[in-house]
Protein backbone atom coordinates (compact mmCIF):
# COMPACT_ATOMS: atom_id res chain seq x y z
CA UNK A 1 0.00 0.00 0.00
CA UNK A 2 2.73 2.37 0.49
CA UNK A 3 4.67 2.24 -2.22
CA UNK A 4 1.26 2.47 -4.07
CA UNK A 5 0.69 5.86 -2.41
CA UNK A 6 4.14 6.92 -3.45
CA UNK A 7 3.22 7.03 -6.23
CA UNK A 8 0.00 8.66 -6.12
CA UNK A 9 1.49 12.32 -5.63
CA UNK A 10 -0.82 14.18 -8.26
CA UNK A 11 -1.53 18.04 -7.40
CA UNK A 12 -4.57 19.76 -8.96
CA UNK A 13 -4.93 23.14 -8.44
CA UNK A 14 -8.31 25.21 -8.67
CA UNK A 15 -8.02 28.85 -8.80
CA UNK A 16 -11.70 29.69 -9.84
CA UNK A 17 -12.54 27.73 -6.66
CA UNK A 18 -9.66 28.75 -4.31
CA UNK A 19 -9.16 24.72 -3.68
CA UNK A 20 -6.13 22.57 -4.32
CA UNK A 21 -7.00 18.59 -4.64
CA UNK A 22 -4.00 16.02 -3.36
CA UNK A 23 -3.46 12.98 -3.76
CA UNK A 24 -1.70 11.01 -0.46
CA UNK A 25 2.07 10.47 -2.31
CA UNK A 26 2.33 14.11 -2.26
CA UNK A 27 4.78 16.07 0.01
CA UNK A 28 4.73 19.38 1.36
CA UNK A 29 7.23 20.95 -1.20
CA UNK A 30 5.46 19.43 -4.27
CA UNK A 31 2.06 21.35 -2.95
CA UNK A 32 3.86 24.45 -2.85
CA UNK A 33 5.33 24.78 -5.70
CA UNK A 34 1.89 23.72 -7.29
CA UNK A 35 0.30 26.08 -5.47
CA UNK A 36 2.68 29.55 -5.61
CA UNK A 37 2.38 29.00 -9.46
CA UNK A 38 -1.37 30.38 -9.37
CA UNK A 39 -0.35 32.76 -6.27
CA UNK A 40 -2.00 30.98 -4.00
CA UNK A 41 -1.11 28.83 -0.88
CA UNK A 42 -2.60 26.60 1.93
CA UNK A 43 -1.24 26.31 5.72
CA UNK A 44 1.51 23.46 5.41
CA UNK A 45 4.56 22.69 7.67
CA UNK A 46 7.83 24.24 6.81
CA UNK A 47 9.51 20.59 6.22
CA UNK A 48 9.36 19.95 2.69
CA UNK A 49 9.86 16.44 2.39
CA UNK A 50 7.21 15.71 5.04
CA UNK A 51 4.31 14.07 3.11
CA UNK A 52 1.08 16.66 3.01
CA UNK A 53 -1.61 13.57 4.05
CA UNK A 54 0.91 12.44 7.57
CA UNK A 55 1.05 16.65 8.67
CA UNK A 56 -2.62 17.53 7.43
CA UNK A 57 -4.76 14.69 9.25
CA UNK A 58 -2.76 14.94 12.86
CA UNK A 59 -2.91 18.66 12.72
CA UNK A 60 -0.85 20.74 10.69
CA UNK A 61 1.01 23.06 12.19
CA UNK A 62 2.94 26.04 9.94
CA UNK A 63 4.11 29.27 9.18
CA UNK A 64 0.75 30.59 8.79
CA UNK A 65 -0.96 29.20 11.38
CA UNK A 66 -2.08 32.42 13.07
CA UNK A 67 -3.41 33.82 10.15
CA UNK A 68 -5.44 30.22 8.93
CA UNK A 69 -5.31 27.87 11.62
CA UNK A 70 -3.62 24.72 10.62
CA UNK A 71 -3.65 22.28 7.67
CA UNK A 72 -6.31 20.10 9.52
CA UNK A 73 -8.09 23.25 9.54
CA UNK A 74 -8.51 23.96 5.80
CA UNK A 75 -9.61 20.43 4.79
CA UNK A 76 -12.75 20.78 3.20
CA UNK A 77 -13.47 17.76 1.47
CA UNK A 78 -12.06 13.75 1.67
CA UNK A 79 -12.24 10.54 -0.06
CA UNK A 80 -12.15 7.38 2.25
CA UNK A 81 -11.73 3.91 1.86
CA UNK A 82 -13.66 2.43 5.05
CA UNK A 83 -13.16 -0.99 6.56
CA UNK A 84 -16.10 -2.14 4.79
CA UNK A 85 -14.67 -1.44 1.41
CA UNK A 86 -16.56 1.32 0.51
CA UNK A 87 -15.36 5.01 -1.07
CA UNK A 88 -17.34 7.87 0.15
CA UNK A 89 -16.44 10.98 0.30
CA UNK A 90 -17.17 13.40 2.85
CA UNK A 91 -17.74 17.00 2.99
CA UNK A 92 -19.86 19.58 4.78
CA UNK A 93 -22.89 18.18 2.98
CA UNK A 94 -22.63 14.91 2.82
CA UNK A 95 -21.10 12.77 5.60
CA UNK A 96 -19.99 15.42 7.96
CA UNK A 97 -19.40 13.65 10.80
CA UNK A 98 -16.82 11.37 8.83
CA UNK A 99 -15.27 14.84 7.82
CA UNK A 100 -14.68 15.96 11.11
CA UNK A 101 -13.35 13.06 12.57
CA UNK A 102 -10.47 12.65 10.50
CA UNK A 103 -9.81 16.64 10.77
CA UNK A 104 -7.40 15.69 13.88
CA UNK A 105 -7.89 11.69 13.94
CA UNK A 106 -7.69 10.70 10.87
CA UNK A 107 -6.12 7.41 10.33
CA UNK A 108 -8.51 6.06 12.54
CA UNK A 109 -11.37 6.19 10.13
CA UNK A 110 -10.22 4.35 6.86
CA UNK A 111 -7.36 5.12 4.43
CA UNK A 112 -7.62 8.72 3.00
CA UNK A 113 -6.76 8.57 -0.77
CA UNK A 114 -7.49 12.60 -1.56
CA UNK A 115 -7.59 15.76 0.29
CA UNK A 116 -9.20 19.19 -0.71
CA UNK A 117 -7.87 22.08 0.59
CA UNK A 118 -8.64 25.80 0.98
CA UNK A 119 -6.55 28.37 -0.61
CA UNK A 120 -5.34 32.13 0.16
CA UNK A 121 -3.57 34.35 -2.24
CA UNK A 122 0.14 33.53 -1.06
CA UNK A 123 1.59 36.26 1.01
CA UNK A 124 4.72 38.34 0.81
CA UNK A 125 6.90 38.16 4.12
CA UNK A 126 9.59 40.26 5.93
CA UNK A 127 11.61 37.97 7.71
CA UNK A 128 14.27 38.14 10.69
CA UNK A 129 16.50 35.73 11.95
CA UNK A 130 18.15 36.48 15.51
CA UNK A 131 20.79 34.86 17.39
CA UNK A 132 22.65 35.10 20.68
CA UNK A 133 24.97 32.96 22.58
CA UNK A 134 23.04 31.45 25.21
CA UNK A 135 26.07 32.22 27.62
CA UNK A 136 25.71 35.62 27.69
CA UNK A 137 24.30 36.76 31.03
CA UNK A 138 21.75 39.10 29.77
CA UNK A 139 20.35 36.68 27.05
CA UNK A 140 17.62 35.19 29.10
CA UNK A 141 16.04 38.55 30.29
CA UNK A 142 16.30 39.51 26.31
CA UNK A 143 13.99 36.79 25.41
CA UNK A 144 10.97 37.19 27.97
CA UNK A 145 11.06 40.90 26.46
CA UNK A 146 10.64 39.87 23.13
CA UNK A 147 8.46 37.01 23.93
CA UNK A 148 6.31 39.63 25.95
CA UNK A 149 6.19 41.73 22.66
CA UNK A 150 4.76 39.46 20.93
CA UNK A 151 2.18 38.64 23.37
CA UNK A 152 0.81 41.46 23.59
CA UNK A 153 1.37 42.37 19.54
CA UNK A 154 -2.55 42.66 18.57
CA UNK A 155 -2.15 41.02 15.29
CA UNK A 156 -1.79 37.59 13.52
CA UNK A 157 -0.16 38.15 10.65
CA UNK A 158 2.94 36.83 11.40
CA UNK A 159 4.97 33.92 12.48
CA UNK A 160 7.33 33.47 15.63
CA UNK A 161 9.98 30.74 16.39
CA UNK A 162 12.23 30.35 18.84
CA UNK A 163 15.50 27.97 19.17
CA UNK A 164 17.84 26.48 21.34
CA UNK A 165 20.55 25.09 19.09
CA UNK A 166 23.01 23.19 20.12
CA UNK A 167 25.08 22.76 16.40
CA UNK A 168 26.80 19.12 16.53
CA UNK A 169 30.40 21.59 15.60
CA UNK A 170 29.23 24.74 17.71
CA UNK A 171 28.58 26.88 20.94
CA UNK A 172 24.91 26.71 22.17
CA UNK A 173 22.39 29.18 20.58
CA UNK A 174 18.94 30.74 20.97
CA UNK A 175 17.89 32.26 17.42
CA UNK A 176 14.74 33.88 16.44
CA UNK A 177 13.15 33.84 13.39
CA UNK A 178 9.85 36.15 12.75
CA UNK A 179 7.75 36.77 9.64
CA UNK A 180 5.37 39.66 9.16
CA UNK A 181 3.45 38.85 6.64
CA UNK A 182 3.34 42.40 4.99
CA UNK A 183 5.25 44.94 2.84
CA UNK A 184 8.95 45.11 3.25
CA UNK A 185 8.07 48.73 4.52
CA UNK A 186 5.76 48.16 7.23
CA UNK A 187 7.49 45.08 8.09
CA UNK A 188 11.12 47.15 8.49
CA UNK A 189 8.77 49.56 10.69
CA UNK A 190 7.42 46.62 13.11
CA UNK A 191 10.71 45.16 13.42
CA UNK A 192 12.09 47.74 14.99
CA UNK A 193 9.60 48.15 17.70
CA UNK A 194 11.14 44.65 18.67
CA UNK A 195 13.21 44.82 22.00
CA UNK A 196 15.86 42.81 20.56
CA UNK A 197 19.16 43.51 23.04
CA UNK A 198 22.47 43.16 21.57
CA UNK A 199 22.31 39.80 19.41
CA UNK A 200 25.57 38.62 17.43
CA UNK A 201 22.81 37.88 14.26
CA UNK A 202 20.38 40.43 13.53
CA UNK A 203 19.34 39.58 9.47
CA UNK A 204 16.25 40.67 8.18
CA UNK A 205 14.63 40.77 4.67
CA UNK A 206 12.03 40.40 1.88
CA UNK A 207 11.26 36.75 1.40
CA UNK A 208 8.76 35.11 -1.24
CA UNK A 209 6.42 32.61 0.37
CA UNK A 210 8.10 29.54 -0.35
CA UNK A 211 11.24 30.81 1.00
CA UNK A 212 9.38 31.88 4.03
CA UNK A 213 8.14 28.48 4.04
CA UNK A 214 11.58 26.96 4.91
CA UNK A 215 13.22 26.70 8.54
CA UNK A 216 15.97 28.52 9.50
CA UNK A 217 17.66 24.69 10.31
CA UNK A 218 19.19 23.52 7.00
CA UNK A 219 17.57 20.53 5.96
CA UNK A 220 20.68 18.34 6.39
CA UNK A 221 19.71 18.74 10.47
CA UNK A 222 16.57 16.38 9.88
CA UNK A 223 18.79 14.16 7.66
CA UNK A 224 21.83 12.85 9.69
CA UNK A 225 21.41 9.04 10.31
CA UNK A 226 18.78 9.30 13.09
CA UNK A 227 16.22 12.18 14.22
CA UNK A 228 13.99 11.55 17.77
CA UNK A 229 10.96 13.88 18.79
CA UNK A 230 8.70 14.43 21.70
CA UNK A 231 6.58 17.42 22.58
CA UNK A 232 3.36 19.21 23.94
CA UNK A 233 1.53 21.99 24.01
CA UNK A 234 2.06 24.86 26.94
CA UNK A 235 -0.71 27.66 28.03
CA UNK A 236 1.93 30.30 27.80
CA UNK A 237 5.61 30.73 27.52
CA UNK A 238 6.52 32.03 30.77
CA UNK A 239 10.10 33.11 32.90
CA UNK A 240 9.29 30.21 34.57
CA UNK A 241 9.04 27.59 31.92
CA UNK A 242 12.22 29.45 30.19
CA UNK A 243 14.43 28.93 33.11
CA UNK A 244 13.73 25.34 32.70
CA UNK A 245 14.78 25.21 29.01
CA UNK A 246 17.88 27.18 30.04
CA UNK A 247 18.68 23.82 32.22
CA UNK A 248 17.85 21.58 30.06
CA UNK A 249 19.85 23.11 27.56
CA UNK A 250 23.18 23.99 29.31
CA UNK A 251 23.49 20.10 29.75
CA UNK A 252 22.75 19.35 26.39
CA UNK A 253 24.70 17.54 23.79
CA UNK A 254 25.46 18.24 20.15
CA UNK A 255 22.48 17.91 17.65
CA UNK A 256 20.07 18.78 21.05
CA UNK A 257 17.51 21.63 19.94
CA UNK A 258 14.35 23.01 21.75
CA UNK A 259 12.08 24.37 19.64
CA UNK A 260 8.97 26.69 20.54
CA UNK A 261 6.37 28.17 18.21
CA UNK A 262 4.26 30.73 19.29
CA UNK A 263 0.55 29.71 18.53
CA UNK A 264 -2.43 31.78 19.33
CA UNK A 265 -4.50 33.80 16.09
CA UNK A 266 -6.60 31.50 14.32
CA UNK A 267 -5.25 28.43 16.34
CA UNK A 268 -7.90 30.09 19.13
CA UNK A 269 -10.28 30.74 16.78
CA UNK A 270 -10.61 27.16 16.12
CA UNK A 271 -14.05 25.47 16.47
CA UNK A 272 -14.65 22.17 17.79
CA UNK A 273 -17.76 21.97 15.49
CA UNK A 274 -15.15 21.70 12.34
CA UNK A 275 -12.63 19.50 13.38
CA UNK A 276 -11.74 17.15 16.04
CA UNK A 277 -8.41 18.29 17.04
CA UNK A 278 -9.19 20.62 19.98
CA UNK A 279 -5.89 22.56 20.61
CA UNK A 280 -5.91 26.15 21.36
CA UNK A 281 -2.74 26.55 23.07
CA UNK A 282 -0.57 29.56 23.36
CA UNK A 283 3.09 27.69 22.22
CA UNK A 284 3.83 24.33 21.29
CA UNK A 285 7.33 22.79 22.20
CA UNK A 286 9.67 20.44 20.78
CA UNK A 287 12.40 18.80 22.13
CA UNK A 288 14.53 16.88 19.49
CA UNK A 289 17.84 14.97 19.03
CA UNK A 290 19.36 14.12 15.73
CA UNK A 291 22.99 11.77 15.75
CA UNK A 292 25.46 10.60 13.00
CA UNK A 293 25.74 7.20 14.18
CA UNK A 294 25.31 4.67 17.07
CA UNK A 295 22.66 4.09 19.20
CA UNK A 296 22.28 7.41 20.21
CA UNK A 297 21.59 6.53 24.07
CA UNK A 298 22.60 10.26 25.51
CA UNK A 299 21.00 11.96 23.34
CA UNK A 300 17.42 10.07 23.64
CA UNK A 301 18.83 10.34 27.71
CA UNK A 302 18.78 14.29 27.02
CA UNK A 303 15.82 14.12 25.15
CA UNK A 304 12.96 11.96 27.63
CA UNK A 305 14.78 13.74 30.98
CA UNK A 306 14.27 17.08 29.15
CA UNK A 307 10.46 16.00 28.01
CA UNK A 308 9.85 14.59 31.49
CA UNK A 309 11.22 18.12 32.84
CA UNK A 310 8.62 19.62 30.90
CA UNK A 311 5.73 17.79 31.62
CA UNK A 312 3.93 19.66 34.48
CA UNK A 313 3.65 22.47 32.24
CA UNK A 314 1.79 20.81 29.20
CA UNK A 315 -1.64 21.01 28.97
CA UNK A 316 -2.20 18.92 25.45
CA UNK A 317 -0.50 16.87 23.21
CA UNK A 318 -0.08 17.97 19.38
CA UNK A 319 -1.34 14.58 17.87
CA UNK A 320 1.55 14.33 15.49
CA UNK A 321 4.11 14.30 18.08
CA UNK A 322 2.15 11.14 19.70
CA UNK A 323 4.18 8.04 18.22
CA UNK A 324 2.56 5.24 20.40
CA UNK A 325 0.22 2.85 18.77
CA UNK A 326 -1.88 1.86 21.33
CA UNK A 327 -1.79 5.11 23.73
CA UNK A 328 -3.96 4.88 27.21
CA UNK A 329 -7.34 6.37 27.87
CA UNK A 330 -4.85 9.71 29.89
CA UNK A 331 -3.17 9.39 26.50
CA UNK A 332 -5.89 10.03 24.32
CA UNK A 333 -7.54 12.58 26.68
CA UNK A 334 -4.49 15.00 26.89
CA UNK A 335 -4.18 14.65 22.97
CA UNK A 336 -7.98 14.75 22.13
CA UNK A 337 -9.81 16.61 25.14
CA UNK A 338 -13.51 17.48 24.43
CA UNK A 339 -13.40 15.62 21.17
CA UNK A 340 -12.66 11.86 22.76
CA UNK A 341 -16.19 10.93 23.43
CA UNK A 342 -17.68 11.65 19.87
CA UNK A 343 -14.46 10.32 18.22
CA UNK A 344 -14.78 7.01 20.27
CA UNK A 345 -18.70 7.10 19.10
CA UNK A 346 -17.48 7.68 15.18
CA UNK A 347 -14.86 4.72 15.89
CA UNK A 348 -17.87 2.21 16.59
CA UNK A 349 -19.90 3.86 13.61
CA UNK A 350 -17.04 3.79 11.01
CA UNK A 351 -14.40 1.12 12.13
CA UNK A 352 -16.28 -1.20 14.74
CA UNK A 353 -13.71 -3.78 14.72
CA UNK A 354 -10.84 -1.65 15.05
CA UNK A 355 -9.07 -2.59 11.40
CA UNK A 356 -7.17 0.81 11.85
CA UNK A 357 -5.61 0.55 14.80
CA UNK A 358 -1.84 0.85 13.43
CA UNK A 359 -1.33 4.42 14.54
CA UNK A 360 -2.41 7.00 17.65
CA UNK A 361 -5.35 4.57 17.97
CA UNK A 362 -8.83 5.47 19.09
CA UNK A 363 -9.20 2.45 21.47
CA UNK A 364 -9.67 2.63 25.61
CA UNK A 365 -9.32 -1.44 25.39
Amino acid sequence: MLSIFSAMRAIHVDPEQMTVRVQPGAKIEELDHATTFYGLCTPMGTVGDTGVFGLSLGGGMGRLQRMYGFAVDNIVEAEVVLADESIVTCNEERNSDLLWAIRGAGSNFGIVTSLVFRLYPAPQAYRGIIGYPLAAPDTKQTLINVINHFRNIGSNNNSFNMLFVHPPDGNRVAMIEILFYTSPEEGESLSKEIPIGQPFLNNWHPVGYLDAQRGILPPSTFQRSYFYLKGGLIADLTEEILTRLFEYHENSIPGCILNHTLMGGAVFDRSLDKASYPCKSGYSVEVLVTWPEGDGEASIRWLKDAHEGLKEFMIGVYYNFSSEWAPNEKRLNETFGPSLPRLLELKGKYDPNNVFRRNFNLSTQ
